[in-house]
């Protein structure tokens, strides 16, 4: 998830566990610990993960 340089966590979240870093193209991503955050296009709703084993990753 690509965010802006003013991004915050939402206040119900732990805000220790966010973070972003910069990627080759100069745009920040959202991190969870040492994960990159992504979205997939083929989810429509909260808790969809229509992309697990999307191309066999």
């Amino acid at each position: 998830m690509i965010v802006d340089p003013d991004w915050t966590v939402a206040p119900d979240l732990d805000s220790g566990i966010f973070a972003t870093t910069t990627r080759h193209d100069g745009q920040l991503q959202l991190v969870a610990g040492k994960w990159p955050l992504y979205r997939f296009t083929g989810d429509a709703a909260p808790g969809d993960s229509n992309g697990q084993g999307s191309g066999g990753v």
